[in-house]
C-alpha cells in the first residue's frame, strides 16, 4: 500500500465511521513517521530496505531491478525464517530442517545494524542439546546516497 492510498483509506475510514477523526490523524501521523524513518543500507553490493510501522515490520532486498521480500522462506518445509526488527538492528534467523517434523539441524543468523553499518552472518550446527558456532563473518555496510 502506497502512502497516498493509505492516506485516502484513513480519510475515508474516519469520515465514514463513528471513530474520532483525532484517532485517524494520530494513526496517520504515526504511519507517516514510520515511512519517513525507513532505513536503507547497502552491504557488499546488496541493498536492503526496512520499514517498522504500526502494522508490523517489512524487509526487502534489491534483486536486479525490483525489491523482493527479505527473510521469507521459499521452501517452508525445510527452512523456517523469522524477521525481527529492534531499533537499529534487523535480524533474520533461519532454521534448516531435514524434514518438516524434525528439529532444525543448522541455523544461520543475519544481523544488520544500521547504526554502525555492519552485517554479521553467523552459522551454527546442532551439537548435543545446543548450537555450535561454525563460522562468523562481518561485512562493513554503508547507507546509500539517495
Amino acid at each position: 500500500m502506497t502512502l497516498a492510498s493509505y492516506i485516502d483509506y484513513v480519510v475515508r475510514f474516519s469520515s465514514s465511521s463513528k471513530y474520532c477523526p483525532l484517532f485517524a490523524i494520530l494513526l496517520l501521523a504515526k504511519t507517516m513517521a514510520a515511512v519517513a524513518e525507513t532505513p536503507s543500507i547497502e552491504c557488499d553490493g546488496q541493498k536492503y530496505s526496512f520499514e517498522n510501522s504500526l502494522f508490523g515490520a517489512t524487509a526487502k532486498k534489491m534483486a536486479i531491478v525490483e525489491w523482493q521480500d527479505f527473510c521469507v522462506s521459499e521452501n517452508p518445509e525445510t527452512l523456517s525464517q523469522e524477521l525481527i526488527i529492534r531499533d537499529e538492528e534487523i535480524w533474520c534467523l533461519s532454521f534448516h530442517h531435514i524434514t518438516p517434523n524434525t528439529q532444525p539441524l543448522a541455523r544461520q543468523s543475519w544481523m544488520l545494524n544500521t547504526a554502525i553499518g555492519t552485517l554479521q552472518i553467523t552459522d551454527y550446527v546442532r551439537h548435543k542439546s545446543g548450537w555450535l558456532k561454525q563460522s562468523q563473518k562481518r561485512i562493513k555496510c554503508q547507507m546509500p546516497d539517495d
